[in-house]
């Protein structure tokens, strides 16, 4: 069976407009509970660790840690050993189930790492998901759970649901200077899963968005991200280097997904068609008078300024990539 987007089937980002119901109701629908239980994947002493609670409690029951935990396993199992029936399995049900549990404020690195272990299991894309719209659904639902409408206020951004919050007094700054997980993990997904006629609207969307928060984001992003899309790194390769474009588990994808260790690691984070039509839409859409005007709206906000400022006044061409 092979499991293709809609060719005309438009994505872009709204604010407000988040995770499709129609979507999550038929992701529901397809995918059920396993009936095999789920293990972890460093199994190499005498026992090996199973996961019996996630049969025995509902799964909007169960804590982040409880949830995460699993998840963890099927992105970091899948890199180091290979693909198992049973990660692939559990991580179709935690696809399909998750979504509204990630967008409660106390689980947001729970979004991330749910599209590490996507990524690691769908790392070619969706050919051999449950159901033919898949794809569609994940996008539709994990892809636009940044723009749901509990983390926006109009057109800005609900800073203690998304990007980063107000730190406590004794935090030395914000961490303006880093991409936050949830962006970075949000905008690798997309960039990923799209098709390459999808990419194009789907960069304006994101460009289009005005608050000064989100341009000193993706001002931040696209410095860092440009050793992935322009160099064809892996998000191992990258990790804690400056800018930061980390999320929560990107550090086990390092695009060897078959378990030999012999062999290097050559599945591309990004596909590369995706990669040249992003390049394309950010070259003719963020041009200089945009950057000038970007960099005006952040230089008003303090702490951007401050914490960002030599990221965000950088050559244009650490952007335009």
């Amino acid at each position: 069976m092979t499991v293709t987007l809609t060719p005309d089937k438009s994505f872009t980002w709204v604010p407000g407009r988040g995770p499709r119901r129609e979507s999550l109701a038929r992701m529901r629908g397809k995918v059920a509970l396993p009936k095999e239980p789920m293990g972890e994947a460093w199994f190499m002493g005498a026992r090996r660790e199973m996961f019996t609670y996630l049969r025995e409690r509902p799964i909007d029951e169960l804590t982040e840690r409880e949830l995460a935990v699993p998840l963890g396993e099927i992105a970091s199992g899948n890199s180091c050993f290979g693909p198992m029936r049973e990660w692939k399995l559990w991580l179709d049900y935690f696809a399909t189930h998750l979504v509204p549990i990630c967008l409660r404020p106390s689980h947001r690195s729970l979004q991330e790492v749910l599209c590490t272990a996507v990524m690691a299991q769908y790392h070619s894309g969706f050919s051999d998901g449950p159901y033919r719209e898949f794809g569609d659904d994940l996008l539709d639902t994990i892809g636009q759970c940044l723009m749901d409408e509990s983390k926006w206020n109009g057109t800005k951004p609900v800073l203690e649901r998304m990007l980063y919050a107000q730190p406590s007094p004794h935090a030395i700054g914000w961490g303006w200077w880093e991409a936050s997980g949830d962006l970075s993990a949000s905008l690798f997904f997309c960039l990923k899963y799209l098709r390459p006629v999808q990419v194009r609207a789907w960069v304006e969307s994101v460009l289009a968005i005005s608050d000064p928060h989100w341009r000193a984001q993706l001002l931040v992003w696209l410095a860092g991200a440009r050793r992935i899309i322009v160099d064809g790194r892996q998000p191992k390769e990258v990790f804690m280097q400056s800018p930061q474009i980390d999320w929560e588990g990107s550090h086990v994808l390092e695009g060897n997904y078959t378990g030999d260790y012999e062999r290097p690691g050559n599945v591309p984070l990004v596909p590369e068609a995706n990669c040249l039509e992003f390049r394309r839409a950010i070259q003719e859409s963020l041009t200089s008078r945009i950057l000038d005007e970007w960099r005006r709206s952040i230089a008003a906000v303090d702490y951007l300024l401050g914490e960002a400022g030599h990221i965000v006044n950088s050559d244009n061409n650490e952007f335009r990539l």
